[in-house]
């Protein structure tokens, strides 16, 4: 019996091989497995930031009695007084989120801050100036800016305004309102794509998705624009 029981043994060499196996194996399985769990979070707050916008739309135009596809939009330039239409738009929105800080002094307020400025921005391919819209600027250019309780940061764009090639953008794709929603504000990945995401309010009155209908930018070698059109098409972040 003792005989069997010594050859059943594991011999420290054995034991040393086994736990080296199983170190690669963890090594090459965790970054995988810790990056599925993240995203997993990002699509929950992207889901959330969605529900918040749609449910707070429905309630701003509750409070103006108008649907938002004949709300009457401020057509500005430099951000100033000429704006008051659109500030009527944002105070509505103020109203009903729980906003803890505010850049809405200026449409770039929020883009020249020393705490925006601090981030490092980048698209979904790994490139590391990440900007909005056809535009050259940062990526809250031409957006007010709401940093709310839970820690998401929404910039909001118009189309109306004359100032620059984002706001073209969007009036070409019959776009009013344009929402940038980075999910955990400040802290990373500050990717678009992964916890930055854009939602439309078009001229019919519905808050979409950015871009449901094309999502070919949302690739490893895109940039990401079209990200939460492709998640909500497919229910996941898979790329």
């Amino acid at each position: 019996m003792a005989g069997q029981a010594a050859r059943l043994a594991f011999t420290l060499a054995e034991v040393l091989i086994t736990l080296g196996i199983i170190g690669v194996v963890a090594a090459i399985t965790m970054p995988s497995l810790i990056t599925n769990i993240q995203n997993k979070g990002y699509v929950e707050k992207l889901k959330k930031s969605y529900s918040l916008i749609s449910q707070t739309t429905n309630l701003v135009s509750e409070d103006m009695g108008i649907e938002p596809k004949y709300w009457v939009y401020s057509d500005h330039n430099d951000g100033d007084e000429n704006d008051s239409l659109n500030r009527n738009i944002l105070d509505a929105y103020k109203k009903h989120l729980q906003v803890v800080k505010e850049y809405t002094n200026n449409y770039n307020e929020y883009d020249y801050s020393k705490e925006n400025r601090a981030l490092s921005y980048r698209y979904l391919n790994g490139g590391s100036k990440a900007v909005s819209f056809y535009s050259g600027n940062g990526l809250f250019h031409c957006t007010y800016v709401f940093k709310l309780a839970d820690g998401t940061t929404m910039g909001l764009a118009f189309s109306n305004n004359k100032r620059g090639g984002v706001l073209w953008g969007l009036i070409s794709k019959k776009i009013r309102v344009a929402f940038i929603v980075d999910v955990n504000g400040p802290a990373k990945p500050n990717q678009i794509g992964r916890d930055i995401f854009w939602f439309a309010l078009y001229n019919d009155g519905k808050i979409v998705p950015y871009d449901i209908n094309d999502t070919s930018d949302c690739t490893k070698n895109g940039k990401g624009y079209s990200c939460a059109g492709k998640i909500f098409n497919e229910g996941k972040m898979n790329y």
